[in-house]
């Protein structure tokens, strides 16, 4: 599973050992989300207005064999629904902090930290990275 919904992160019986034991931080320079327009999806790179995206994020090792990683998605604010109706909880580089301390209580974490963002910046991109030929895509659209 690559996203875990922070509303159910709690009560996911795959979830719950690893968001109360397993919780993690994705660091990315930026993501594409994909906007329905009507002539069809746009993509935009969305990055943090200031450092990198700080993702929380939830690990396990399945049968010692198989790792994994899930980010933590929640309803998009205001700012980021017109694009997209849901978002990765970034955090802060103090609620990274708690978010990473094994001695603080998942459920009061996922509880303070819902609706949680770094200020985003989105950038309309050209539709030609979604076809793998194509080496250079970031120049941004007008």
């Amino acid at each position: 599973m690559f996203n875990a919904r922070i509303e159910t992160v709690l009560t996911s019986r795959a979830f719950h050992g690893p968001v109360k034991y397993r919780r993690g931080i994705v660091p990315a320079c930026g993501f594409v989300e994909w906007k329905k327009e009507p002539a069809g999806k746009q993509p935009y790179y969305v990055e943090a207005e200031e450092g990198i995206l700080r993702l929380a994020a939830i690990w396990e090792c399945w049968q010692d064999q198989l790792w994994s990683c899930a980010i933590i998605t929640q309803p998009a604010d205001a700012h980021f629904a017109p694009i997209h109706n849901r978002m990765p909880l970034s955090l802060t580089e103090d609620e990274m902090r708690r978010w990473l301390n094994p001695a603080e209580d998942a459920k009061e974490l996922v509880t303070t930290f819902a609706g949680a963002t770094q200020a985003l910046k989105a950038t309309k991109v050209s539709r030609s990275i979604n076809n793998a030929r194509n080496k250079v895509w970031a120049e941004a659209v007008e």
